[in-house]
């Protein structure tokens, strides 16, 4: 510092010499002042432009991370937004679409409800099915029996029939003058006759009764079974 405020002796004539430049019109002079550096340290100044340069990066680093941060904030607030909008127009959907998911929920109950009511009248429709065919196996037998029966009915009317005729004919004859003219025991002939004639009839009409009892329960079996089967038909088709 003191060689900044020192000036050489040699330097002072200048001041002179200008003050003689206004009458001799000569070049200012200008003064020159020599300053002293200080040493400087390479190694420790490449030190601290190292160091310098090391902080600089950092910086950079940081402020690229800083604007990464904030990229990505903006990018989770975007994403919640959407998110936020993707929930509510799903809710929305769901409220629109909760009458007709009710509906379909009925509907399937309602078919279901159905479907089991079918499985269970199919299941009724097999029993049936298998009931009437014992039932027909049952009836043909009856019906065998009922004919056979009848032809038995038949034939014992007709060996009553012929019976009555011949008893009639004998009690006329047992009737006929010719024949009271007999001694007393034709009396108790004729007497028998007509007993054997009225049992005769009776017998006949006996048959004639289980006879038409036969055809009336053959009749009986046959409809009945017939009217059931429309019945049950019927009832399930409108459970149907």
């Amino acid at each position: 510092m003191a060689g900044a405020n020192d000036t050489p002796p040699e330097d002072h004539p200048a001041v002179a010499s200008g003050t003689s430049a206004g009458r001799t019109s000569e070049a200012p002079v200008v003064p020159t002042a020599r300053v002293a550096l200080p040493s400087v340290d390479l190694s420790a100044t490449r030190e601290s432009l190292a160091v310098f340069s090391s902080l600089m990066e950092r910086v950079e680093a940081q402020a690229d991370l800083s604007d990464d941060h904030a990229i990505l904030q903006q990018a989770y607030r975007d994403q919640v937004a959407r998110a936020d909008r993707f929930e509510a127009d799903l809710n929305a959907a769901y409220a629109a679409a909760s009458p007709y998911v009710l509906h379909c929920q009925h509907q399937y109950d309602f078919l279901f409800r159905r479907y089991q009511e079918t499985r269970q009248m199919a299941a009724d429709f097999e029993t049936a099915v298998r009931e009437r065919l014992d039932n027909s196996h049952e009836i043909a037998a009856m019906r065998d029996r009922l004919r056979v029966a009848e032809e038995v009915l038949a034939e014992e009317t007709t060996r009553l029939q012929a019976e009555i005729a011949d008893l009639t004919r004998r009690l006329a004859d047992a009737e006929s003058p010719a024949a009271k003219r007999q001694p007393q025991g034709s009396a108790r002939r004729l007497a028998t006759l007509q007993e054997g004639l009225d049992q005769a009839i009776a017998d006949r009409d006996r048959v004639a009764l289980d006879l038409a009892e036969a055809n009336k329960n053959l009749a009986c079996i046959g409809g009945r079974d017939i009217s059931t089967a429309r019945s049950e038909r019927a009832s399930r088709a409108t459970r149907i």
